[in-house]
């Protein structure tokens, strides 16, 4: 192969793999224009109610239907089941454990991102389905374990005490007391929601580094033919 045709390939092949780069980044990206939910998410929190603690984990995996399946897992021992639409936050086919946040109810765990003060937010609560949450307030939080957030704080409306905090770029919840006849609190203790892109401390985009070292390896070895090809010369 001549050098021109060899040059021509090799940017060719730069320019396909800056292309993957940012299709991936673009796939990567915490998915929605809200609800930032992506296939394969998980949010492990401390649940406790009562006097006991335990751990669970709500993990999300997509499904053909364009819905996305939720398995909650308490202490591997109480699954439930069941399928969100991250259009809406509605839960459907509801099975197992999962009962408790009750069928055609809005998603516990993450609510949309484009909140303001003011707006009143439905969030299934364990035991009754839903209840209404005042956006109330807006702070920067330290998060043990993470990195600072800006949070929306949310107040219940029927028990002002239930209060619960949802990091603003991705709407997951960080931790809440979550008050009915009974109450419950859901503290998170690991999640690969937050990416690199935004500031968190979890893991990466699957894939996103691999392209991002595409095209610098490309660059590395076209500047290195061209250097032997000026020794020759």
């Amino acid at each position: 192969m001549s050098f021109k045709k060899l040059n021509f390939v090799l940017v060719a092949i730069l320019c396909v793999s800056t292309l993957l780069m940012f299709t991936s980044h673009s796939l990567g990206d915490l998915k929605t224009s809200q609800g930032k939910i992506f296939n394969g998410l998980y949010a492990d929190y401390d649940f406790e109610m009562g006097a006991s603690s335990e751990h669970s984990s709500f993990q999300y995996v997509y499904d053909p239907s364009g819905l996305y399946n939720v398995t909650w897992d308490v202490n591997n021992s109480l699954p439930a089941y069941w399928q969100e639409d991250i259009q809406t936050r509605l839960t459907s086919n509801v099975s197992g454990y999962g009962d408790n946040f009750g069928i055609g109810n809005h998603a516990p765990v993450w609510v949309f991102t484009n909140l303001t003060l003011g707006d009143i937010v439905p969030i299934a609560v364990d035991g009754v389905g839903d209840y209404f949450y005042n956006v109330s307030d807006e702070i920067t939080i330290t998060y043990p374990g993470f990195s600072s957030f800006n949070v929306w704080v949310m107040q219940g409306i029927i028990h002002p005490s239930s209060i619960a905090w949802y990091e603003q770029s991705t709407g997951l919840l960080l931790n809440g007391t979550f008050i009915y006849f009974d109450s419950y609190n859901f503290t998170l203790t690991a999640t690969n929601m937050f990416s690199h892109d935004n500031g968190g401390g979890g893991g990466e985009i699957p894939g996103y580094s691999l392209f991002a070292f595409i095209p610098l390896t490309i660059i590395i070895t076209f500047v290195i033919i061209r250097k032997q090809k000026r020794k020759l010369i």
